[in-house]
C-alpha cells in the first residue's frame, strides 16, 4: 500500500511538473513567434508607408499624361511635316544635281 501511495504521489508530481514545463515552453514559443511576426508586420508597414504618396503621384501623372496626349497629335503632324520637307529637299537637291550634270554634259 505504501509503495502504491508513493508511486501515485510521485506520478502526480511528475505529471504536474511536466505539464508546467510544457505550458511554459509553449508560451515561450508563442512569444518568440509573435516577436518575429511583429518584426515582419513592422517591416511590411514600412514597405507600404508611402502608399498615400503614390495616390498623389498617380493623380499628377494622370494630369501630365492628359496634357501630353493632347499635344501629341500636333507634335505628330509637325514631325510628319518635317520629314516630308526633308525628303522634298533631298529630291529637289537630286534634281538640281541631275540638271547641273546634264547642263555640263551639253
Amino acid at each position: 500500500m505504501w509503495c502504491w501511495t508513493v508511486w501515485s504521489c510521485m506520478n502526480r508530481m511528475v505529471a504536474k511538473v511536466t505539464r508546467r514545463n510544457e505550458f511554459m515552453a509553449a508560451q515561450k514559443t508563442a512569444r518568440d513567434v509573435m516577436d518575429g511576426e511583429e518584426d515582419t508586420i513592422v517591416t511590411s508597414m514600412k514597405r507600404f508607408a508611402n502608399d498615400a504618396k503614390c495616390v498623389g503621384y498617380l493623380e499628377e501623372f494622370r494630369a501630365e499624361t492628359e496634357a501630353k496626349i493632347a499635344s501629341y497629335p500636333g507634335a505628330l503632324v509637325q514631325k510628319m511635316r518635317d520629314d516630308l520637307t526633308e525628303r522634298a529637299a533631298k529630291q529637289l537637291q537630286a534634281s538640281a544635281s541631275f540638271e547641273a550634270g546634264m547642263g555640263a554634259a551639253m
